[in-house]
């Protein structure tokens, strides 16, 4: 019986499939910004102000590569608006902190309207971008 090994480089295994793999992780990071960006829209939760022909989504998520090795990609998917995080995790009621009244323009006032108040309910937690998270399937990954 014959013994033989195999030596494996590395660098080799990491330039031919380190490239599929990022490419994949892409695509499916790319399909994740797009599923929370129509969950996003269908719930009215975010919206930058222009009307659009109905199905065509405001870009509010976006991807960006962080892959420092090869074989493990890894990009974000970040919105483009900083409230996003408020309503994925929600907020608690809340009032000043360093003034007797919060003081505040509603949306959608006319000019001139100021809102004086003790304290201010809090937003509920939507959770779109873990749900979109969950939703993610193999298929994802794949051309």
């Amino acid at each position: 019986m014959a013994n033989y090994s195999v030596h494996l480089n590395q660098a080799a295994i990491e330039r031919v499939v380190g490239g599929y793999a990022k490419k994949a992780a892409d695509r499916a990071s790319s399909r994740l910004a797009t599923s929370m960006g129509v969950q996003v829209t269908e719930m009215g939760l975010i919206g930058d102000g222009i009307d659009r022909p109905a199905g065509q989504l405001a870009a509010s998520f976006y991807t960006t590569d962080k892959t420092t090795v090869a074989l493990k990609p890894t990009f974000w998917v970040r919105s483009r608006v900083a409230y996003a995080v408020f309503l994925e995790k929600g907020t608690r009621a809340h009032g000043p902190v360093r003034a007797s009244m919060l003081v505040f323009r509603p949306k959608f006032a006319p000019a001139g309207v100021r809102v004086f108040a003790k304290w201010v309910r809090g937003v509920r937690a939507y959770g779109f971008m873990n749900a979109a998270r969950l939703k993610m399937t193999i298929r994802d990954f794949l051309p």
